[in-house]
């Protein structure tokens, strides 16, 4: 389980409930680790991350059509964790080789999430106006940093929340679907 003591959140109440009955994806996110990340995430259920991300996801989207993409996550040197703006449905997070904890990955992740948002439902396009790092404070200073960071300050929280919710229910699903009849 992932800890959630020191986040700070508003009101939460309703994350991580269940979507309403009836309730279709038009999305579909699915996160592709490398098997540096998996080893080092060892804790982390990729397939449940991609569901909540997948619920995130298709509630900010207007989109019609079902579409699936493919986020891989690979490791990378340096201290930053990025993402690139690219065409196409298979991209990746870059995860600094110094992110060691399952909560800071975590908040990296919906941070990077983010700008996969702004990239793919939003079609920003990165300009001088938009995204400046060549200082650290116009970096700090640009509104597309400016949103991922209050994203994540807003998501975190209900990330964590739902993550370890459906881990829960995963567990109990296995515990009381097994069969109790008696063998045929």
């Amino acid at each position: 389980m992932v800890d959630t003591a020191d986040l700070k959140s508003a009101d939460l109440s309703r994350a991580g409930s269940s979507p309403a009955p009836g309730t279709t994806f038009n999305n579909m996110i699915e996160f592709a680790p490398t098997k540096d990340i998996k080893k080092r995430f060892s804790k982390i259920n990729f397939k449940t991350l991609s569901v909540v991300f997948t619920l995130i996801f298709d509630g900010i989207s207007n989109h019609t059509r079902t579409t699936k993409y493919t986020i891989g996550l690979r490791k990378c040197t340096g201290e930053s964790c990025f993402y690139r703006f690219k065409p196409g449905k298979t991209v990746w997070i870059n995860i600094s080789e110094t992110v060691k904890k399952e909560n800071e990955f975590l908040k990296l992740l919906v941070h990077e999430f983010r700008h996969f948002i702004q990239d793919k439902l939003f079609k920003l396009e990165l300009t001088r106006n938009n995204y400046d790092e060549s200082t650290l404070k116009s970096y700090k200073e640009s509104p597309v940093e400016i949103d991922a960071n209050y994203f994540v300050f807003t998501f975190s929280p209900i990330v964590i929340r739902m993550y370890n919710k459906f881990n829960k229910t995963k567990d109990n699903f296995k515990i009381i679907g097994k069969y109790k009849g008696k063998k045929i």
